[in-house]
This record gives C-alpha cells, structure tokens and sequence, in this order.
C-alpha cells in the first residue's frame, strides 16, 4: 500500500491499526479493541529499507521496529470500569485534598471503580525516591509533580475527567478554589494535616466534607464525616475522635508511635516513617467502599477499622459522636460536649447539699479563636465540698492528665475548672470572679485560654478567654 500511494512519502511515525478480539476458549468472543500502534520509523524510512534490504532481513527488521500504544478506542471507560466493579452508585465530582500514600491509593480505587465522572486532586508536594515503596507512581516519575504524574497516570479512560490543581490548599488562588468547588459532591481531606482539616471545617457552604488517616502503626484507618447538612463539622469530630480515645479501652494503643528512617537529604521531610505497604492498600479499599456506603446514607460518621496483622482480619470499631453546644465569651467561641454536659448535671443532682466541681479538658485552636471542652476530670478525693463552696483538690490530677495526654499524642491541655451552685442561680460569686480572674491571668502567662463553667438551677453559665 505504501508502494502504491502517496503515504510512502510521508515522514511522520507510521501508526498501525490492530483490532484485537478477545475470546474464551470455547470460543466465545468477549469484547474487541482497535489500537493505535505507533513506530518509530515513518512510511518513507520503511520503503527505503524495504528496496535496500532482502525480504527475509526487511521483514527481521520491520517486526522489531519499537513500538507503543498511542490510543485504544473503544477501551475501558469510566462506566465499563464502574459496570465491571459492581458499582451502582457514583457520585458526579469529588476532590481529594492529598496524593501521599494513602491519597494515592484511594485515588487508584475510585478511578478503576470508576466511582466519579471528574476527579479534582490537589497537592504541592513532588515524588520523591523515598516515596516509591509505597505510592502508585512509579519511579521514573521522581522529582515530578505527584498529582500531575498521577492524572497522567490514567490518560485515555474514556469519560474520566482528572483536575490536577498543584498548590497546597490552604493557599490555593480563588480560581482554582472555584475549579475544585464547582459542581464538587464531596470534598475528601487525606493531606493527614490538621490545619487542613479545621480549615475545611471553618469554610462556608453545603460542600460536604470528610477526612481520613492512619494511625502511625498504619494498622488502623480512621474516616470523619460530617452529615449532609453539615451540623456535625470535621472539627467537631475530630474532638469526638479524641474523646473516644480517652474513654475506651480498645483505643489504648491506636496512636502508639512506630519507628522511622530517614529519608533523602534534599527531601522536605528528613524522616518516613515505616509503614507496611500491604496494610495501605487493604485499608485504603475499605476506605473508598465506606465512603461511598456514608456518603448516601447523609448521617455523620466516625469509626476505626482495625487491621489484625496475625491473621489477616479487619474489625469495625464505631466511635460514638456527641451533640454540641456553642457558647460566645470575650474573643472565644466555647463548643461543649454533650457527654461533658451530661456528667456534670448528673453530679449536680447528686450532690444537693453541696458544691461540687471538676477540672475541664480539651483542644483549642488559636488561629480561629475556639476552645473544644469534651472531656472532665471529676472532683478528686482531696476536694473540700459545702453548701457555700468548692476547693478542687489534686489527687490523682497528674496521672490521669499524663494518660490522656499519652492516649491522644499531646492533643489534650487542660482548659479549665467547673463547678455547681446547688438550688442557686448559675451567677457567678465574687469568689468566682476571683478564680476566673486568677486563672486567666496564670493560663494567658502560659498563651493558654480558661473556661469557667457554673452549673445552676438555671442551667450552664459559660465564660472563657483565650
């Protein structure tokens, strides 16, 4: 043909069109492809070896001209890839804020699930040779741009829409803000960055929003989300997170630390941690099923999954969630767990004659002006309760703030004191304004906020600074 016509004198690579039928061996035929084979030679390099060369070397050297798939139509799409997953369900836009280990992961599965028409991920950081033992990406893509990579990655599934938006989100330009928003279901937060979390938490709108890590062992996967209406904010599960940990049992090892390596000098990162690359993509198939299951169910959602390492098992372990409530002081916005609130009227009612009190924990974040109150330490043994009064003894106080401290890697402070007015209103004393005054001044000495919280037979009276 190329003797015969015009085309033997064209200089581009010559491209070659090859169906390719699959079929079973009784001979059923299950689908054909038609790829688009690209040499490295042109039509006009062919022909001159074709006169220079016998048939017998022509044809030796034309079957091992290099070549590569260019294209395949009629390929894999997006809805082939989600038929064949068994997934009925898909969502029209996602974006995942974070393309390390388990990002890149999750990445993978909702791609080859064909889970969503358009995919937005976004990440500053670059593949480093650290980074190869355990992301999708492969080594000749080092020192690249990990999301760019990875939307190359995945080129030519047909319907497939990937955004990569290369920035680090919190100081993302308000036009790739809008490119990651608009027409977005779900906004998945992976970054494992705390600052990220809260700012997701903080921004406006019916975006819904849901964060995911695992433990340092990497044999535990955790998954925040909020409700569709958004009243159950990441923050606030992220609070209900830490008091899980302090009050149940099975918690106890779940942020123990694991050791680390180091990692390339040049990196931005001198140390990695060592985390088994099994695990990440067990847990990260989880992870892409449940947040699927969550999303269409509207409900917050907070729960563990275990990865037993002897035997292979995985267990759901379900994190209770508490309802808030917000109070206004000062320049501080106080959020008081409603587990917290519940114990303290129960040792209201039960102490009638006499005050009694306890010692207030939780998380602040200074950067929005919030005090998170969900933990309390009950009036040690040592205090000295009557009708008129309340000193909260220390008993016990340094133990237990070392264990909760150990249970939530350091996210636990101490925030404040609370105490009853049996049958009296919830105003405060002068002795009470005394302590607040005291106890602000000793907790801003130290850039720390206090709360005081009086429970009457009005209710809560709620104050703090920060």
């Amino acid at each position: 043909m190329l003797q015969r016509t015009v085309a033997g004198k064209a200089t581009l690579p010559l491209l070659l069109l090859v169906y390719v039928t699959q079929q079973d061996q009784a001979g059923t035929k299950s689908n054909t492809n038609l790829f688009v084979i690209k040499t490295i030679c042109s039509p006009s390099e062919v022909l001159v070896k074709k006169r220079k060369l016998s048939t017998e070397s022509f044809e030796a050297w034309f079957y091992q001209l290099p070549v590569e798939v260019a294209m395949v139509l009629d390929m894999t799409s997006r809805q082939e890839n989600a038929i064949r997953n068994g997934v009925s369900d898909t969502l029209s836009k996602i974006a995942i804020i974070g393309s390390g280990t388990l990002g890149s992961a999750l990445t993978d599965h909702f791609v080859r699930e064909g889970i969503t028409k358009e995919l937005v991920i976004t990440d500053f950081d670059f593949l480093f040779p650290h980074n190869l033992c355990r992301h999708i990406l492969p080594a000749e893509k080092v020192m690249t741009s990990k999301v760019k990579s990875i939307k190359d990655l995945y080129k030519g599934i047909f319907d497939q829409k990937l955004t990569a938006l290369e920035g680090n989100y919190l100081s993302l330009s308000k036009h790739d803000k809008e490119r990651m928003n608009d027409g977005t279901q779900l906004i998945i937060d992976v970054s494992t960055s705390i600052a990220v979390e809260r700012h997701l938490s903080r921004e406006q709108g019916d975006k819904r929003r849901c964060t995911s890590f695992l433990n340092p062992k990497g044999d535990d996967l955790v998954l925040l989300m909020e409700d569709a209406a958004r009243t159950h904010t990441l923050d606030l599960l992220e609070m209900d997170y830490y008091r899980n940990l302090i009050e149940d049992h099975r918690f106890e090892h779940h942020l123990e630390q694991t050791n680390k390596v180091s990692t390339n000098t040049f990196s931005c990162r001198e140390e990695s941690v060592i985390l088994n690359y099994e695990n990440v993509r067990i847990l990260a198939g989880i992870l892409s099923q449940q947040i699927r299951k969550h999303f269409l169910d509207e409900k917050e959602f907070l729960n563990v999954w275990h990865l037993n390492m002897e035997d292979g098992t995985v267990e759901s372990l379900p994190m209770s969630v508490s309802a808030w409530s917000q109070y206004s002081s000062s320049n501080v916005t106080i959020y008081l767990s409603s587990v917290v609130e519940a114990k303290m009227k129960i040792m209201y009612e039960t102490s009638p004659n006499a005050e009694t009190g306890g010692c207030l924990f939780g998380s602040y974040d200074r950067d929005y002006g919030i005090v998170y109150i969900y933990y309390m330490v009950e009036a040690p043994k040592d205090s000295i309760h009557t009708p008129v009064s309340f000193v909260r003894g220390f008993g016990g106080l340094t133990k237990e703030y070392e264990r909760i401290t150990a249970l939530t890697y350091h996210q636990v402070r101490y925030l404040g004191e609370w105490h009853s007015h049996p049958n009296m209103p919830n105003s405060p004393s002068a002795i009470d304004e005394q302590q607040f005054n005291e106890m602000r001044t000793e907790q801003q000495s130290q850039d720390l906020p206090f709360i005081q919280i009086i429970y009457g037979k009005n209710g809560l009276y709620v104050r703090g600074v920060m």
